[in-house]
């Protein structure tokens, strides 16, 4: 096999300065340290999302209770009276107003009144 050679000629820049000529390891270097962080920021905030979930099943275990608060459509699912257009206005009103500052203003929710929240009060935190 021929030993090939790519010479790599210098850049001129203005003051007759010259810039070295690329290495191409030290590119490839330098891709594999920027992918390298990416996957650990994307690993990071992956394990980030786990232990969050995991805080929230784990809060939902002791008290027995969903936290309409932080609760995600398929936990308000779960209570009864509650579908998933339902599940989405609670998490409208949510995104749009703020956090619920008690389970009273779950009735503030288009189409939640007293028979529903009568179903829904103790099985629900804030």
């Amino acid at each position: 096999m021929p030993n090939i050679k790519i010479k790599m000629p210098n850049i001129k820049i203005k003051g007759g300065n010259r810039i070295p000529p690329v290495q191409w390891g030290d590119v490839i270097i330098l891709i594999g340290v920027v992918l390298m962080i990416v996957g650990l920021r994307v690993k990071l905030a992956d394990n980030l999302k786990e232990k969050e979930v995991a805080i929230v099943k784990a809060e939902q275990k002791v008290t027995g209770k969903i936290n309409i608060n932080t609760a995600t459509i398929r936990q308000l699912v779960d209570l009864p009276a509650i579908g998933e257009v339902m599940a989405q206005r609670i998490i409208d009103y949510r995104n749009s107003v703020g956090q619920f500052k008690n389970k009273e203003q779950l009735k503030e929710v288009s189409g939640i009144g007293d028979k529903t929240y009568d179903k829904l009060k103790d099985k629900i935190d804030w």
